[in-house]
C-alpha cells in the first residue's frame, strides 16, 4: 500500500515537473546534517563521499530513519534517458553530485553521513574560475533534458559561482576559460536556472545560495548533444563560501519607496507570511540604501506600528541549523523616545513562541532582541526554562548596559547553538559592533530534537501591550545589511 502511495506521489511530482518545465563552507569534516520532515518529499544530495562499504542507501540512512525501507521510507533516483523514477534500493550506491528524492512516511529524521566520510577532491580547472571545481556531466540528446544534480560540497555557494564548459573547442564555452551559466544558456547548452522542491512547490535557486544536501533540477537544452558534452562546474574550496555568510541582503538595488509584500517575498526567500502594513520604505542617504520602518504616534503592537515577516530556513535554503549566526545594522532616529521598549528581529524555532505563548521545551522557542528604557539592548527569549507566560530579558553588557544611540548605525550579531535535548548546554551570545557583550552557555531551548533553528523573524514594534508602551510621536528605525552565516560575522 505504501509503495503504491509512494509511486503515486512520484508520478504527481513528475507531472508537476513537466508542467513547470513548460513555463520555464559549513565545515571541512562532513558533519553537516539535514532535517527530513515527516511525510514530505525532499530533494537531497550527499555533500561528502562515504567510505567504500558504507556508501549504500542502507549504510548512510538506515541509522537515521526509523522503520522498514519500502514501507516507512524510500529513496528514488531519476533516469533522464527513460524519463522515469527508479527505486535505488537499500544496496544502491549514492553518487556525490547526483540528486535524489527521499521520504520518511511517518517520522521526522536528521540525515547525516557515516563516520569516515570525507570531502571530495575537486580537480584543477581554468574553466572554473577557481583553483579547483567538481565537474558534473549533463546528459544531452537534442531535447530539453531534465536531470537531478546536487551540491557536492559541505558548504554553501552562490548560484552565480556555477560555471559550465563543453567539449567542442570552437565554441565560446569550450575554451580554456569556459563560461558562465548565462553564457551556457546563450549558447544553447544548459539553462541558467535550477529548481529546488520545498515541500509544496518548486523554488528557483537563481540569485540565491546553494546549500549542502540540496538536490536540484536542471535542464540541458535541446541544442545540446553528446558531441559538445556540456558539464556544470561546481566551485571548489576557494568558492564564494569564503564570503561572509550564505545569505547577505542589503537594499542597494531596490527601488526607492514602499517596500511591500512582493518585495519581501522576492528578497528574503522562504517567507511564510509578511505584514509590512505600508510602514516600510527603501530610503537613500549618502549613496546608501536601507529599510526605514515607521512607528506611528500612539501605535502599540504589530497591528498599529512597525512591521513583521517570518522566514522559514528549510523553505529558503533546504536545511535547518543547530548553530547559526545572524547580524544586521540598525539606527534609531534622532530624538527617539524608547518609552518602555519594543521588539527587534531575531531567530526562532518550532512554533517560534511569542505573544504570551510560553515555551515548554516541546513546542518551540524564540530569541528576538528588544530595546528597553534608554534604548538598552536586550535579548528577549522564550525558552524551555521560562517561568511565566512572557519572554525573559538577558541584558547586553550586564551592569554596563549597551544602549542604542540615536542617529548612529550599530551592528548587532546573534549566535544561537541549540542545546542537546533536555540538557542546559545551549548557547546565547550577542556582539555589539563586533564586541562580545552577552555570553551564556547554559540555555535550554528544547527537550526534543523535532525542532532546531528553523526560522528568522523580522519583528519590530512598540510593545508590550497597553497605552503605557505607546510612542509619544511618530518614530522610525532604519535597518540594513542582514547576514545569515554558519561562521562568525563581525569578529
Amino acid at each position: 500500500m505504501v509503495r503504491l502511495f509512494i509511486a503515486s506521489c512520484l508520478s504527481l511530482l513528475l507531472v508537476v515537473n513537466s508542467l513547470y518545465a513548460a513555463d520555464s563552507n559549513i565545515s571541512d569534516d562532513c558533519s553537516v546534517t539535514s532535517l527530513l520532515k515527516a511525510n514530505q518529499w525532499q530533494l537531497i544530495g550527499i555533500p561528502c563521499e562515504a567510505p567504500p562499504g558504507v556508501n549504500t542507501v542502507e549504510a548512510i540512512f538506515a541509522d537515521d530513519i526509523n522503520g522498514s525501507y519500502g514501507s516507512d521510507w524510500v529513496l528514488f533516483g531519476y533516469n533522464p534517458n527513460s524519463n522515469k523514477y527508479e527505486d535505488i534500493g537499500l544496496q544502491g550506491i549514492l553518487q556525490v553530485g547526483t540528486g535524489y528524492w527521499i521520504i520518511s512516511v511517518s517520522e521526522q529524521a536528521s540525515l547525516d553521513l557515516p563516520t569516515g566520510s570525507r570531502p571530495i577532491n575537486p580537480i584543477g580547472s581554468t574553466q572554473c574560475k577557481r583553483p579547483t571545481c567538481f565537474e558534473k556531466n549533463m546528459i544531452s540528446n537534442n531535447t530539453n533534458q531534465w536531470q537531478l544534480v546536487a551540491n557536492p560540497f559541505q558548504y554553501s555557494f552562490s548560484w552565480s559561482a556555477l560555471r559550465g564548459k563543453v567539449a567542442t573547442s570552437n565554441n565560446a564555452c569550450g575554451g580554456d576559460q569556459g563560461c558562465t551559466l548565462g553564457g551556457m544558456q546563450t549558447a544553447g547548452f544548459v539553462e541558467n536556472q535550477g529548481w529546488y522542491y520545498n515541500g509544496t512547490a518548486y523554488v528557483s535557486l537563481k540569485g540565491t545560495k546553494v546549500s549542502p544536501w540540496k538536490g536540484i533540477w536542471m535542464v540541458a537544452l535541446e541544442t545540446a548533444n553528446s558531441a559538445n558534452a556540456p558539464e556544470i562546474l561546481f566551485p571548489g574550496t576557494e568558492s564564494e563560501n569564503t564570503e561572509t555568510g550564505f545569505f547577505h541582503l542589503n537594499f542597494s538595488t531596490n527601488s526607492l519607496g514602499e517596500y511591500n509584500d512582493t518585495d519581501i517575498k522576492r528578497d528574503w526567500l522562504g517567507v511564510l507570511w509578511a505584514n509590512p502594513n505600508g510602514r516600510v520604505n527603501v530610503v537613500k542617504e549618502n549613496e546608501n540604501q536601507f529599510l526605514r520602518v515607521d512607528y506611528p504616534k500612539g501605535g502599540v503592537g504589530p497591528d498599529e506600528g512597525g512591521a513583521q515577516w517570518k522566514v522559514d530556513l528549510m523553505s529558503a535554503f533546504g536545511i535547518t541549523y543547530n548553530e547559526l549566526y545572524i547580524s544586521y545594522k540598525l539606527r534609531f532616529s534622532n530624538g527617539f523616545n524608547p518609552v518602555k521598549g519594543g521588539k527587534l528581529p531575531g531567530l526562532i524555532g518550532g512554533e517560534g513562541n511569542t505573544g504570551g505563548n510560553p515555551s515548554n521545551g516541546y513546542n518551540g522557542w524564540s530569541a528576538r532582541m528588544m530595546w528597553r528604557k534608554k534604548t538598552a539592548a536586550v535579548f528577549y527569549v522564550y525558552h524551555a526554562d521560562m517561568q511565566g507566560n512572557y519572554g525573559d530579558d538577558y541584558s547586553w553588557g550586564g551592569s554596563e548596559k549597551k544602549l542604542f544611540p540615536a542617529g548612529e548605525w550599530i551592528q548587532v550579531e546573534h549566535h544561537i547553538v541549540m542545546n542537546t535535548p533536555g540538557n542546559k548546554d545551549g548557547i546565547l551570545q550577542g556582539w555589539y559592533n563586533g564586541k562580545l557583550v552577552l555570553n551564556k552557555h547554559n540555555m535550554r531551548y528544547r527537550h526534543v530534537d523535532s525542532f532546531a533553528i528553523d526560522g528568522f523573524y523580522f519583528s519590530t514594534f512598540f510593545g508590550g501591550s497597553g497605552s503605557g508602551w505607546a510612542p509619544t510621536r511618530d518614530e522610525t528605525i532604519d535597518f540594513d545589511d542582514f547576514i545569515f552565516s554558519t561562521e562568525p560575522i563581525s569578529h
